[in-house]
């Protein structure tokens, strides 16, 4: 039975014109009348030659054009014909064999069919049941229909015929068409059995092969006037139905084709794919100028800092040869003035010579003038008492050293009263102490030498822990720092940070409440909290680092891989030592606590009965006992802090080393002090030494008696006086001749001042004249190029002096000092900031490579690659992105929106057929009357669906402005269409529920809903609206449904009414449809076909038989007696009259009986 379970809504009245079409089309048909000619293509035999459970003959049915009706009973083999006929006349991909009796997907296929399936049977060997079949591959299978168009006087004959090359798979076929009848039995056997040679015989018959449905399909629909393949889809349609459920599902499915929209959805995608590919390439193009702008613009400055440093570097240069010029120009003008000057006081010098050898003449007359008045003894004495004078100077200056060193020798020292014999006494006294403070100096050498090796080894002590407390306030951590420089290597040389290379030390701390038990847990996990931890990720580049370097020391690390199972503490381990560890949170948290259950699975002992009872146990005094095996390692305190690694530990070990730092201090100080006294008191033995020494240098008392020789000069004085005053001539000349000397000697003054200006004049001349050759020489040494080079720094340098040249050698040399430091800086800066810059440009070049992996090819991170650098900056500004944006743009406005909006059209267009084709449907219904005077009208209305009506605003919206694109939306419109694309090819973590949405949204068919309404054929007022919720009978229902079937066959196959004959397809197959309606609507069904002028093959079991026998001309009787295989007859209703009367009698004398 047919039911409809939708909605009925109102619709509107047909209008005059919809009435003039249906006129038109239908104006020749009489629908009152169930007579005529047998028009159109009609179905006059069908033949099956194993197919199925009909096996080793041709088995046939023969409607000859009229209605036929296919019964038996279920499981005979009706359905099996009926999948025949739609494989014969439909393609593969369509086909769900057996899908009207309900059958699975899996049950029955082609293999199934040809090889001839009937049953199951288990296998006693394996368990599993196994198809059984009653053909093999040997054999070969044909299906044939034979139609015939009797008004055109015309035959075609469809056929197919299967076979196996090998038993695996599906079978192959080819198609046969043929203008003339053909028959299984007499054209398609006695061919040897080689299906080449079947082939050539069916050709040699005038039919044609073909090995692919389509080009089969192709000259079927020609031959038999099928104007689609929609047409042979409703066909199919048709042959499932079992009953209308639901009237939009229904009109959807049998009258509205399926346009498949995929190909214009993956059409859409690629085009997205390539915007999407532009969009990431404007994005990347971005990214990366967004990284080289900023480097770039280092590079300018790092280039600006190298030319600064390169010109400063001339400059310095050139400072040689300009100064050297500078000096040459300084030296020729003092060279030539100091000539001047010398020639003016070389003949100043001639007239003091000629002056001083005059007066000298005049004191010679004198001297001998005198003379001959008694002048010889005051000439010796004048000449003794000089001497006198300058040998008491002499002893007075040894007498005050004598005296230093005696008080140095802490000796007497001379005094007026001092003796010869005093004298020997104490050089005697001198050279006997002697003896006695060198071995004192000795004794007190070899106590100071213990002093200053002790000192050496405080300090280096309190150098050692300064480092060490400097290294625990900077690190917080008490992890030897060879350890902790080897990490730094590691993290510096693989840019891994140091936490992702955690000590065991770091991440381990004993609880607080447990503090007593500190010690203990520092020796058991010593060994844990000196290793270095390595998670997976970072374990092949840190092993292929350290196993390539030398680390001079040992490291010990562990592969940290996450335990599959995590260690777990029942509660009788609250007592071992494991349970009072304290482990830092993080990613290896899971890893420290399995190693901890694993290293530290101790029981604290309290007591030794304790540790005896346990296999493993821990006292408190660091006793670790391991099964037989126990250890104490006392080589430090198990309460010193210094060697504690944990955590929390660091503030009391800070604690202890500064106790020991202000130890180490006070021993340092005293040290200092003791050494200190040491070497005063040495440096005093060695002062009175070196006095005792220099003592006995001095050989006798003469050396330093004053005393004889202040008397000696004063004897000598005396005399000459006497001399004087005895005579007046030799007093007026001596009174000359100390006139005339006291002019030599002005004059011999002023001679040797002059002497020595013209000496310094003259050296002064000599070395200006070696520094011109020297500069000269200088400026020879220079090449040309090297000097013209120069020159051209020369006003640099000058502007650097404030554009003032030196004026003197000293101020060039000077200048040339002032200048070399003031460029050397300059450079020095510049190569300061050369440094900087280029460590930033490292870094961002880095940067840039280890986000582009590919770039790493052609550039590295070096400031020798900035030339790369700003080529490819260049490219991605003024070339990349330019480009990529434009393809963007072309992408978005050109491309993707115009295809999505080609897509939205193409999806209108797809609606107003449908539209189209409803109208034509409403046409051929209006031809009909459903009840007297009234017809039925579909009537479409948009959906109410929410995801269809978001679909179709937001495709309107992306679509909204294709013609007048926006560059500034660009963004916000990619954005809008990449939300709808990516839906329509499907999100990968929604892949399965977008699929059905898409095939939901863009199926047409689904944007309306349907509805039906009976219209007064001759006003146009509607009668009724037909809804589920209304209450209509279910014969009503089926009566709607038949009609819409049958206009929806009538419009599909394009039926021409009131003709005696035409070109057009009349066949259809309703398989059991008709066995689940009421017996009222399966006549008014049968009617309505027959006045449509439809041939009918009906297939329904035996309980339908005496319902639709009066529509039909024959009867398709299958059974299967012995259940393996199946036969079909065919009788006329005639005879099924007659056999059925016959039976009846038979069976009403059996009852009188």
């Amino acid at each position: 039975m047919l039911r409809f379970w939708g909605i009925w809504t109102t619709s509107s009245q047909p209008t005059q014109a919809r009435r003039a079409m249906t006129d038109q089309l239908f104006s020749t048909l009489e629908l009152t009348e169930s007579g005529g000619a047998l028009t159109g293509y009609r179905l006059e035999k069908f033949e099956v030659f194993n197919w199925g459970t009909f096996d080793r003959y041709a088995w046939s049915i023969a409607p000859c054009g009229d209605n036929s009706l296919l019964t038996g009973e279920i499981g005979a083999g009706k359905s099996t014909l009926v999948d025949a006929i739609t494989t014969l006349l439909l393609p593969a991909q369509k086909i769900s064999y057996n899908k009207a009796a309900g059958a699975q997907t899996r049950e029955r296929n082609l293999r199934s069919y040809v090889l001839g399936y009937y049953r199951s049977e288990r296998s006693e060997e394996t368990g599993f049941s196994h198809p059984v079949a009653l053909r093999d591959n040997h054999s070969f299978s044909v299906i044939l229909g034979v139609f015939r168009n009797r008004g055109f006087d015309e035959v075609v004959t469809l056929a197919q015929v299967f076979y196996y090359k090998d038993l695996s798979g599906q079978p192959e076929r080819f198609y046969v068409t043929a203008s003339q009848e053909l028959s299984i039995e007499s054209d398609f056997s006695g061919f040897g059995g080689d299906i080449n040679d079947l082939r050539a015989a069916l050709r040699k018959r005038g039919a044609t092969i073909d090995k692919h449905f389509p080009d089969y399909g192709r000259k079927m629909r020609r031959l038999l006037g099928i104007r689609s393949e929609q047409a042979m889809d409703l066909f199919l349609q048709t042959v499932s139905m079992k009953s209308v459920g639901n009237l939009n599902e229904y009109v959807r499915g049998h009258m509205l084709e399926q346009v498949d929209a995929q190909p214009r959805i993956n059409n859409v995608v690629s085009h997205f794919e390539n915007l999407t590919k532009a969009h990431e390439a404007v994005q990347k193009a971005t990214a990366q100028l967004e990284l080289l702008t900023p480097l770039i613009g280092v590079c300018d400055k790092f280039q600006s800092a190298v030319g600064r440093r390169a010109d400063l570097s001339f400059q310095r240069d050139a400072v040689g040869c300009f100064i050297s010029e500078s000096t040459l120009r300084v030296l020729e003008s003092a060279a030539a003035d100091s000539a001047r000057r010398s020639q003016e006081l070389e003949y100043s010098l001639h007239q003091l010579e000629a002056s001083l050898a005059a007066r000298k003449k005049d004191r010679d007359k004198l001297l001998s003038k005198r003379a001959g008045v008694g002048g010889d003894r005051l000439a010796d004495l004048d000449a003794q008492i000089p001497h006198a004078k300058q040998h008491l100077d002499t002893v007075r200056m040894r007498r005050d050293r004598f005296n230093k060193l005696c008080a140095a020798a802490h000796l007497s020292q001379v005094g007026n009263d001092f003796t010869s014999e005093a004298f020997s006494s104490l050089i005697s006294n001198a050279n006997s102490q002697r003896s006695d403070l060198a071995a004192q100096e000795q004794s007190e050498q070899d106590a100071l030498r213990p002093l200053v090796i002790g000192l050496g080894q405080v300090q280096h002590e309190v150098q050692a822990l300064r480092e060490r407390l400097d290294h625990l306030q900077r690190r917080r951590s008490n992890l030897p720092k060879e350890l902790l420089h080897v990490r730094s290597m590691i993290c510096d040389a693989l840019d891994i940070d140091p936490g992702q290379l955690p000590f065991g030390a770091e991440l381990m701390d004993v609880q607080p409440q447990a503090e007593q038990w500190r010690g203990a847990a520092e020796r058991v996990l010593r060994g844990l909290a000196l290793t270095m931890l390595v998670d997976e990720e970072n374990y092949p580049s840190v092993s292929q680092w350290i196993n390539s370097t030398h680390l001079g020391t040992r490291l010990v690390y562990l592969r940290a891989r996450s335990p599959k199972v995590s260690a777990t503490y029942s509660e009788q381990s609250a007592a071992r030592l494991f349970s009072i560890i304290d482990v830092e949170p993080g990613p290896y948290e899971s890893f420290i606590r399995q190693e901890l259950w694993r290293r530290a699975d101790h029981v604290l002992a309290e007591s030794m009965a304790e540790l005896r009872e346990n296999p493993k146990a821990v006292t408190r005094q660091g006793l670790i006992k391991n099964g037989n095996r126990h250890e104490k390692d006392d080589r430090y305190r198990i309460d010193d802090p210094r060697k504690w690694l944990m955590m929390r530990g660091i503030e009391r070990v800070l604690q202890a080393l500064t106790a020991d730092m202000e130890d180490l201090q006070a021993r340092k100080a005293a040290a200092e002090k003791e050494e200190a006294e040491r070497n005063r008191s040495l440096a005093e033995l060695h002062s009175r030494l070196n006095a005792l020494e220099a003592l006995t240098q001095f050989d006798s008392w003469e050396e330093i008696d004053h005393l004889g020789a202040s008397k000696r000069l004063e004897d000598l004085k005396s005399e000459r006086q006497e001399l004087i005053e005895g005579s007046s001539a030799l007093a007026t000349i001596n009174q000359q001749i100390r006139e005339v000397d006291a002019a030599i000697a002005s004059l011999e003054n002023d001679i040797q001042r002059l002497h020595a200006d013209l000496t310094v004049l003259r050296h002064e001349h000599t070395r200006l004249v070696q520094r011109q050759e020297a500069e000269q020489q200088a400026l020879s040494s220079v090449d040309a190029s090297t000097l013209d080079r120069a020159r051209t720094h020369y006003d640099s340098l000058l502007e650097l002096l404030g554009n003032t040249l030196p004026a003197t050698v000293e101020e060039c040399d000077a200048q040339r000092t002032r200048l070399s430091n003031s460029l050397t800086q300059g450079i020095e800066s510049a190569q300061n900031e050369i440094n900087g810059l280029t460590t930033s440009i490292h870094r961002q070049m880095n940067e840039i490579l280890s986000r582009w992996q590919e770039l790493k090819q052609e550039m590295d991170a070096d400031v020798g690659s900035i030339g790369d650098f700003r080529t490819f900056y260049l490219q991605v500004r003024n070339d990349d992105l330019p480009r990529y944006e434009e393809e963007f743009r072309t992408q978005l406005n050109t491309n993707a929106l115009r295809e999505l909006s080609s897509f939205n059209n193409w999806l209108s267009r797809q609606a107003e057929v449908m539209h189209e084709r409803v109208a034509r449907v409403n046409e051929a219904l209006a031809a009909i009357d459903y009840n007297p005077g009234r017809h039925i009208t579909l009537v479409t209305q948009p959906t109410v669906n929410q995801e269809i009506r978001q679909f179709r605003a937001d495709l309107k919206e992306a679509t909204s402005d294709v013609l007048t694109p926006d560059d500034a939306n660009n963004e916000s419109r990619f954005d809008k269409v990449r939300a709808l694309i990516e839906r329509l090819r499907g999100r990968p973590e929604h892949a399965e529920s977008d699929r059905t949405w898409a095939s939901r949204v863009t199926d047409v068919r689904n944007w309306y809903s349907f509805a039906a309404s009976e219209i007064d054929r001759y006003t146009g007022v509607e009668h009724e609206h037909y809804t589920d919720s209304d209450g209509k009978s279910g014969g009503q229902k089926e009566k709607l449904a038949y009609t819409i079937l049958a206009a929806s066959l009538a419009y599909q196959f394009g039926l021409e009414w009131g003709v005696s004959k035409s070109k057009d397809f009349r066949f259809a197959v309703i398989d059991e449809a008709f066995g689940r309606g009421s017996e009222a609507s399966t006549r008014y069904a049968l009617e309505l076909f027959s006045k449509l002028g439809l041939q009918l093959l009906i297939v329904t079991p035996l309980q339908k038989v005496n319902v639709i026998a009066p529509y039909v001309k024959t009867i398709g009787f299958v059974d299967s007696p012995s259940g393996d295989y199946s036969r079909v007859h065919t009788l006329t209703i005639e005879e099924f009259h007659r056999r059925s009367s016959a039976r009846q009698a038979l069976e009403s004398e059996s009852h009188r009986v």
